[in-house]
């Protein structure tokens, strides 16, 4: 008697599987598209970019300036002839002011 209802819940299982995978792989209609609905939105121009100079990446105002890569150099300068003269040698550290040009395109986007 098991032998039989187990053989008999296998054939509804697999029935209702087929059945399942049937109905997904027919073809359906369309949706009948409600009343409120306007159709596609129409195109508008799509506004083109002429360069990259007018970029402006997310990261620009956490680059340095040209002002502070200098300052930056000049510290490492002068850490390194503090080292060398320790152990008797000369090391040449930039004596000019630094430029204060600002950040001349700091993000390479002429580049990219």
């Amino acid at each position: 008697m098991r032998a039989r209802t187990r053989q008999r819940t296998l054939r509804i299982g697999a029935a209702v599987a087929l059945s399942a995978a049937l109905s997904g792989c027919a073809e359906g209609q369309a949706a009948e598209p409600s009343p409120t609905a306007s159709g596609p939105h129409p195109v508008t121009g799509v506004p083109t970019m002429l360069g990259v100079g007018s970029l402006v990446l997310p990261i620009e105002p956490y680059l340095f300036t040209d002002r502070q890569v200098a300052r930056l150099f000049r510290a490492r300068a002068v850490l390194t002839a503090s080292c060398m003269k320790r152990f008797g040698h000369r090391w040449p550290v930039p004596t000019g002011t630094a430029p204060d040009t600002g950040t001349l395109n700091p993000a390479n986007t002429a580049h990219r």
